[in-house]
């Protein structure tokens, strides 16, 4: 899932030639961070496809499309028709349907980890282009899994214990809802902690805080619908109402412990179990499994529909019993010097 929401520029130089120094500088980060050993933090939770394959190869389709009038709105919106024919091709049985799909769907993903890209070589991009960006994501995953939905509709899988207990469709739901959580808890603690380790600003909180401060009668639906996500999220993994006035975010000495934490055992463990517990890993196993044809389609949807709704709690067990450790540390602290 590719960044939108940087913020742009404005410059007097020349645009042609300003676009083609960006794209330069954009792309040589990009591969220069997929080869690199040691990264920020954020690196180090991408999906390793992502970093390692489908950056690198986004960067040079950026090279390209730089100097042409294509935007990165257009290339996101182009996405979920490619995700809804891709869908179309899995309903089929027959295995060429099946990895002609997968590899329409990753198509897709190219595009994905290309727009945003884009969107800063061009200096375009904005919150509202990020908020588009995750609709469309959304939009492409929905048809993917209509279309695994469709293909064992049409083609039933074999009986097992599973089918004493759940109907067919109630597997697929439990693994778009655990795909669900993989995405909505990866892309929020990816960005609290990248944040943090970076600026010793929890931007989950603060950006928050500021988008709400700044809805009014006149704003987008497309922001007021981010500030909707974002609540839920805090709720969701904060175990707690979003009040802008009263909702307190890691900062302070409780960032200089994490901060100072970044490159320990447990820090690089938690890094890698984001980089496979993501929605991005999600999606591309799934899709690995219909190139793989109709019996491992049906095995990866019952896994994730049990042990991978297991695996996610676990993960994010484990998640918030490392950040409770080093806040509650600080306040530790903190008593004993007051005593």
């Amino acid at each position: 899932m590719s960044d939108r929401s940087a913020p742009c520029t404005d410059d007097a130089a020349d645009p042609s030639a300003q676009r083609s120094e960006d794209v330069g500088a954009v792309v040589d980060d990009q591969l220069a961070d997929a080869l690199a050993g040691e990264l920020p933090w954020k690196k180090r939770v991408e999906e390793p496809t992502n970093r390692y394959v489908y950056y690198p190869i986004s960067g040079l389709l950026v090279r390209l499309l730089v100097k042409t009038p294509i935007t990165a709105n257009q290339v996101t919106l182009i996405q979920p028709f490619i995700a809804a024919l891709a869908g179309y091709f899995i309903m089929h049985e027959d295995w060429r349907y099946l990895v002609l799909g997968a590899l329409i769907f990753e198509l897709r993903s190219l595009l994905d980890c290309a727009d945003g890209t884009l969107a800063r070589a061009k200096q375009t991009a904005s919150p509202g282009g990020h908020a588009l960006d995750a609709l469309c994501d959304w939009l492409g995953v929905v048809f993917l899994y209509l279309g695994v939905y469709f293909h064992f509709r049409f083609h039933p899988p074999p009986d097992g214990v599973w089918s004493a207990y759940l109907p067919m469709g109630a597997v697929i739901v439990l693994s778009l809802a655990q795909g669900a959580l993989r995405s909505a808890t990866g892309d929020y603690f990816m960005r609290k902690y990248g944040s943090i380790l970076a600026t010793g600003r929890d931007e989950t909180v603060e950006d928050l805080r500021d988008r709400q401060r700044t809805l009014g009668p006149d704003s987008l639906i497309t922001d007021r619908a981010e500030a909707w996500i974002g609540r839920c999220q805090h709720m969701l993994l904060q175990h707690e109402r979003f009040d802008v006035d009263r909702t307190r975010s890691i900062s302070g000495r409780q960032a200089e412990r994490l901060i100072a934490q970044r490159n320990s055992p447990m820090m690089k463990v938690m890094a890698r179990l984001w980089s496979i517990s993501s929605g991005d890993f999600f999606i591309r196993i799934t899709v690995l499994s219909v190139a793989l044809g109709h019996y491992w389609m049906w095995q990866l949807q019952l896994f994730m529909a049990s042990f991978g709704f297991l695996w996610i709690l676990a993960v994010l067990g484990l998640n918030g019993w490392f950040i409770r450790r080093a806040t509650e540390a600080v306040s530790r602290d903190a008593a004993e010097l007051e005593a």
